[in-house]
């Protein structure tokens, strides 16, 4: 009912992409991500239950592949988040399967008509599993498959913003 701060709903998405070269393309594969997102109370503040997997067929290029980092809070290791589409890691794995799963808690902070609209503490925790090969292991760049947040999450009138405790370990580790 609510995109910036769900109390309750559910919201599914399912994906399919795909590139062949009888459509003019270079490569040949499929891309299969399915979502889920659902809001319930918790003491009467909303938890939030997050879920993705995902698949990856064929020869696809790397930016339609799974990083792991892009779907944890933070990685441990030089498997950094990416910034403005932009990837300084020294983890060049991209994976062809992903399953990830979160929690996040909600407290509202504030509620106005100022720039900053609303306000929100979230406090999450999500796993994240990713792998070149189907059974596959993970690798030293992303060995840690659970992560921690605790973020400010902001609204205004030109979108969402975040104060990210993830994002910043994510710069250190």
């Amino acid at each position: 009912e609510d995109f910036f701060f769900p109390r309750e709903g559910l919201r599914g998405t399912a994906e399919v992409t795909f590139g062949s070269r009888l459509l003019g393309g270079d490569y040949e594969y499929s891309r299969y991500l399915i979502g889920l997102e659902t809001a319930f109370a918790l003491l009467h503040r909303p938890l939030r239950f997050q879920a993705a997997l995902g698949a990856v067929q064929g020869n696809a290029p790397f930016f339609e592949r799974f990083y792991a980092a892009d779907w944890s809070y933070f990685a441990i290791g030089p498997a950094l988040a990416r910034a403005l589409e932009l990837n300084f890691s020294t983890d060049s794995r991209y994976d062809a399967f992903l399953a990830m799963a979160g929690l996040e808690y909600g407290i509202p902070l504030w509620s106005g008509s100022a720039f900053f609209r609303r306000g929100y503490l979230a406090l999450g925790v999500r796993g994240v599993y990713s792998t070149a090969t189907l059974g596959g292991g993970r690798t030293d760049f992303s060995r840690s498959p659970v992560s921690g947040e605790a973020a400010l999450r902001l609204d205004t009138p030109v979108g969402v913003f975040n104060v990210s405790a993830g994002y910043a370990v994510d710069n250190f580790l």
